[in-house]
C-alpha cells in the first residue's frame, strides 16, 4: 500500500521478484504455492495458478477513454482483461463506495462480495514540522501564501479549471500564489500551456518531502477534478490541517464529507467565492480544517490493512 503504513499482516513471508512480467509472477507463485493472490493494482493477469482478489481504484477507462493514451486496440484488451479478473475474483475490495457503485456497473457479480476499504493517506502529515517546511519552501523561493493543485497533470484532474478561474480570484487576493505541483501524465501539453498563461508557479519534481512542505504549509489545497475514484490528495491535505475545496464529482464528497467545500463544477462564482473567502479568513479556514478532519478521519491504512487482511483469512479458511 502507498503512504506510510504501520499495519502489518500478523506473519508475512516476503517474496521479491527482479521484474514485473507476468512470467516473474507466475512462476514465484508456482515456487511458493499459496491460497490465494492479493492484487493492488486491480489488473488480474491471465492464467495465474490460485484464485486472485483485486482491489479496484477506479474504472475511468470505461466511462471516459478519452482520458487515457492507451489505441483502441490496447484498452478493448486492457479492459476485457480486468472484467475477466473480477468475474473470476472470489471476492473484490474498492477503495471507495462510489468506486464500488461505478464496477457494478460494468460487471455482473454479488455486490456483497466487493468489500469498501478506504484508503489512509500520509498519517506523517499530522507531526509534521510546519516551521522547517516553511524556511525549506522560503530556500524555493516560496515565500507568500498559495493555494496548492497537486496531483498528475492529465485530463482527470481538471486543473484548467483553477487556471480558469484564477485571475479572477488572484486580483481580490494580490499576495497569493497559485501552486501546481506533481509530475507530468497522460495529455499533460495543453495542461502545462494553460498553467504557463496563468503566471502559476508550476513544481515538476516533488518528492515526499517537497509534498508535505507544501500540504502543511499551503492556505488551502484545491481538487476540482472531473472524476476520483478516491482522493487522496484532498485526504492528505486534510491530515496536514490544511481545508480542501473539492468538486462534486466521483468519491471525492464521500471522502471529505458533505460541506460548503464541495463545490458544483459548473458554478465558477462559487468556487471564486469559497478560494477567496478561505485565503483571507483564518478564523474560517480554521473551522472547514476541524471540521472537514472530524469526516475524513475514519480513513486509515490501518483499517484498510486489517480489512483487507482479515476478508482474505475469511474466504481462505
Amino acid at each position: 500500500m502507498p503512504g506510510v503504513c504501520r499495519w502489518r499482516a500478523p506473519t508475512a513471508n516476503v517474496v521479491e521478484l527482479s521484474d514485473v512480467r507476468r512470467g516473474s509472477l507466475v512462476r514465484a507463485l508456482k515456487d511458493h504455492p499459496c491460497d490465494v493472490l492479493f492484487v493492488p493494482s486491480g489488473a488480474v493477469p491471465v492464467g495465474l495458478p490460485v484464485p486472485a482478489i483485486p482491489w479496484v481504484h477506479d474504472v475511468d477507462i470505461f466511462s471516459h477513454p478519452e482520458w487515457f493514451p492507451q489505441s483502441f486496440l490496447k484498452r478493448k484488451l486492457t479492459t476485457r482483461m480486468f472484467l475477466r479478473g473480477i468475474r473470476h475474483a472470489p471476492m473484490a475490495f474498492t477503495v471507495s463506495a462510489y468506486t464500488k457503485r461505478e464496477l457494478l456497473k460494468l460487471v455482473s457479480y454479488p455486490k456483497e462480495k466487493i468489500i469498501v476499504t478506504g484508503e489512509g493517506g500520509d498519517p506523517a502529515l499530522a507531526s509534521w514540522d510546519k516551521e522547517e517546511a516553511g524556511r525549506r519552501l522560503a530556500s524555493k523561493s516560496i515565500k507568500r501564501p498559495f493555494i496548492l493543485v497537486l496531483g498528475t497533470v492529465e485530463p482527470r484532474k481538471n486543473i484548467q479549471c483553477i487556471t480558469d478561474l484564477w485571475p479572477a480570484a488572484g486580483r481580490r487576493q494580490p499576495a497569493a500564489d497559485l501552486i501546481i505541483a506533481g509530475k507530468d501524465g497522460w495529455k499533460y501539453g495543453p495542461i502545462n500551456e494553460a498553467i504557463k498563461r496563468t503566471g502559476a508557479i508550476r513544481l515538476s519534481d516533488v518528492d515526499e518531502t517537497l509534498k508535505r512542505d507544501l500540504l502543511v504549509s499551503a492556505s488551502l489545497v484545491v481538487a476540482p477534478s472531473l472524476s476520483e475514484g478516491f482522493g487522496l490528495v484532498p485526504l492528505e491535505a486534510i491530515q496536514a490541517g490544511t481545508p480542501v475545496i473539492v468538486s462534486d464529482q466521483g468519491a471525492l464528497p464521500e471522502i471529505v464529507g458533505r460541506g460548503e467545500w464541495v463545490v458544483p463544477l459548473e458554478d465558477r462564482k462559487a468556487w471564486i467565492e469559497m478560494i477567496v473567502r478561505l485565503l483571507e479568513d483564518e478564523a474560517y479556514r480554521n473551522e472547514i480544517a476541524g471540521r472537514q478532519s472530524s469526516v475524513a478521519g475514519k480513513n486509515t491504512w490501518e483499517f484498510a490493512g486489517s480489512l483487507i487482511w482479515d476478508s482474505i483469512q475469511n474466504i481462505t479458511k
